[in-house]
């Protein structure tokens, strides 16, 4: 049963990685360049974007794993804390996460509120807006690229640049006369 699954997950990925590759036809389509282009531009911002929003995400979860832990069902491991944070994100079981909510302690009630609540608001309104005002500055970069020209490189500037005129042999007189001159 081992290399059956091995042999499934190969061909899954390999299935996947086929799809994937036929995407690069689809960018000799200038509509279709237009995505990927983005996602270039966008993807080094994001990921670094996505590694800060991580660092609060992971002090979320060992917060919620230490003190909710002992209190509520999906806290008690720190992998059940992580799943039921990125559920909370995507809005899946919110009901239920603050119905099994402990109500014998007043403390660890309050803190649970204002935990989730801050967590939800945080993660919802702030990150995943910003999120997404990155994606779309990038289109819209993109998409001025496109109807006005793209940005010149440091190699088609100095390309560009103007070289000095070679004049003939006059000049390589001139050079060895000066290195002559140092010796």
């Amino acid at each position: 049963m081992d290399m059956y699954n091995a042999a499934g997950l190969l061909l899954g990925l390999s299935s996947l990685f086929s799809w994937v590759g036929i995407l690069r036809y689809l960018s000799f389509f200038p509509k279709y360049n237009l995505l990927f282009v983005t996602v270039q531009k966008t993807l080094p911002l994001i990921l670094r974007f996505l590694l800060c929003a991580l660092i609060i995400y992971c002090g979320f979860m060992f917060c919620g794993w230490i003190v909710l832990g002992p209190y509520h069902t999906k806290f008690r491991t720190i992998s059940t804390t992580f799943e039921t944070l990125f559920a909370l994100i995507n809005g899946d079981d919110m009901y239920t996460t603050y119905a099994n909510l402990e109500t014998e302690s007043v403390y660890v009630w309050l803190f649970s509120e204002i935990y989730l609540y801050s967590f939800i608001c945080l993660f919802i309104y702030v990150v995943s807006s910003l999120v997404i005002a990155l994606i779309i500055d990038g289109y819209d970069t993109v998409k001025k690229y496109y109807s006005d020209g793209f940005p010149k490189s440091r190699l088609q500037k100095f390309s560009e640049e103007d070289a000095p005129q070679w004049s003939g042999p006059r000049d390589w007189q001139d050079l060895t006369t000066a290195i002559e001159a140092r010796s």
